[in-house]
């Protein structure tokens, strides 16, 4: 009669090892699973900026379009802001106060000063609030000045560089 109760525990311990085993299994595959519904990973990447910061992915695409690029921007706004100061405009404190109208040209030269020229055309773009076709601009001027102090940007965005590129392309 003993026997028979450890085959017994015996048997009810396996299947309670198998049963711990399969939801140990699924708990490692479940983080997997949901990152393959990602909508980046079925290339809905076709989403606006502004959808995919603010995470509403209804599977339609708007008719959203972004900011300007540097060399857009210069031919813009260059007549009317290319005076403005980098220092006093993105709160910076470059050595030396560099004007819009410098950074834009040399950018449209040789891609020097690449840094500030993405954080001025990101400016002027927030400051002027429109993008290229009358929309409104992802960002704001304090954002983008936040971003210049080195706040994170959003997720999937490697850079600061690749994410103010992202504003200004159309979707």
């Amino acid at each position: 009669m003993n026997n028979q109760k450890k085959q017994t525990n015996g048997k009810h311990a396996d299947g309670l090892s198998k049963r711990r085993l399969f939801l140990k299994k699924a708990g490692v595959a479940a983080p997997v699973l949901l990152t393959l519904t990602s909508p980046s990973v079925f290339g809905l990447s076709d989403l606006c900026l502004s959808q995919q910061l603010s995470g509403v992915h209804s599977g339609t695409t708007a008719s959203c379009n972004t900011g300007v690029d540097p060399i857009a921007a210069k031919a813009k706004w260059l007549s009317s802001d290319g005076s403005r100061s980098f220092n006093t405009e993105l709160g910076a404190s470059l050595s030396s106060d560099l004007t819009f109208s410098t950074i834009l040209t040399a950018y449209a030269g040789d891609s020097s000063h690449k840094d500030e020229a993405y954080f001025v055309t990101a400016w002027l773009n927030a400051y002027h609030g429109v993008g290229d076709s009358g929309d409104p601009y992802t960002l704001t001027v304090l954002q983008v000045k936040l971003l210049y102090g080195g706040s994170p940007v959003p997720a999937p965005y490697a850079d600061v560089y690749t994410f103010l590129e992202a504003t200004w392309r159309t979707a």
